[in-house]
């Protein structure tokens, strides 16, 4: 998917949505799951509570990637391109796993890296949260339904000098699906108010789930570090039908945006729904495509259409302006 990035550096001013003071660390968890892993619904209960707790503080992304990930026959496959590169680099030992701000924590490493055990993930969100961070951020995104992409504004801003020796530091920016039903071991003993309708016994309706880096596997390099400055990034996503035959429901996405110190080493982080302007009226197809039905562009059924809106009726496309 073709990305387009736009990096502006403003000076401070009234207009800036960043806050400019000094702040403290925000968390991201990012937490290794599987399909197949028993314990993992203990995680994910585990992080839920955590971010509930703290839920302007605390973000979770989770990474379905190793063997506890693979599906078996007929099950569906939340693999991403970007998982097996994340937990190569955290030392882990087992699962279910997760690291805190990819902060090295000596006496609750799992294999002698970032990789912890989900009972140590509170102890160490809560040290995260008590240290400052040198950088803050702000985010926003917003479907546009005419051309199907999702635009991500992002601003940055340095409260604090980075120390030396000076590692670069990357923006990342990651979109994750929520209500994404499918299999999971130990979903009746460790998390069963997951459990929903559907084709698995039991059927679990998975959380927070990476479906893609829109920065790439490791962000974006970011050269601006002056303190004091107001620094813009723009992005732009295309939404696909599917990721690994997965549908990518738009209405269920969030958008996590943190920046890192090297590939590790999260210095904040933070998290934003995604925003649907007055155009974007639809609703998936229910039912066979027949030319009494109004469509957008995408094949998907127009309960109204309003101005500047491309839709098509009759096997006609038309334009209404």
């Amino acid at each position: 998917m073709k990305n387009l990035i736009l990096l502006l550096l403003l000076p401070f001013s009234i207009l800036a949505q960043v806050n400019t003071s000094p702040q403290n660390k925000k968390v991201l968890l990012e937490e290794f799951t599987g399909i197949h892993c028993g314990y993992c619904p203990d995680g994910h209960l585990l992080a839920q509570n955590l971010h509930d707790a703290y839920p302007d503080d605390v973000f979770l992304i989770n990474i379905h990637t190793g063997g506890y990930a693979s599906p078996g026959q007929g099950e569906p496959d939340f693999r991403t391109n970007w998982g097996s590169g994340i937990v190569s680099q955290t030392d882990i030992a087992g699962y279910p796993a997760g690291t805190i701000n990819r902060y090295f924590y000596q006496f609750m490493t799992q294999g002698g890296g970032t990789a912890m055990s989900r009972g140590d993930w509170q102890d160490a969100a809560t040290d995260q949260m008590s240290m400052l961070s040198p950088v803050n951020i702000w985010a926003q995104a917003n479907y546009n339904s005419l051309t199907n992409e999702i635009d991500i504004d992002v601003e940055y801003y340095y409260t604090a000098a980075q120390a030396f020796p000076l590692y670069e530091n990357y923006l990342n920016v990651a979109i994750v699906q929520n209500d994404i039903p499918g299999p999971q071991s130990g979903a009746n003993q460790f998390n069963p108010d997951q459990i929903i309708p559907g084709p698995w016994s039991p059927t679990y309706n998975h959380q927070h789930m990476l479906r893609d880096l829109v920065t790439g596997q490791w962000g974006e390099p970011i050269q601006a570090l002056d303190t004091g400055v107001v620094n813009n990034i723009s992005f732009s996503w295309q939404v696909p039908a599917d990721i690994n035959d997965i549908f990518v429901d738009v209405y269920a996405l969030d958008v996590v945006v943190f920046m890192t110190e090297s590939y590790q080493n999260v210095f904040t982080a933070t998290q934003v729904p995604v925003e649907f302007g007055s155009n974007t009226f639809v609703k998936e197809i229910t039912s066979v495509l027949d030319n009494n039905t109004t469509y957008d562009i995408f094949g998907r059924e127009v309960e109204r259409v309003n101005k500047n809106t491309i839709y098509i009726k009759n096997n006609k496309k038309f334009i209404k302006f």
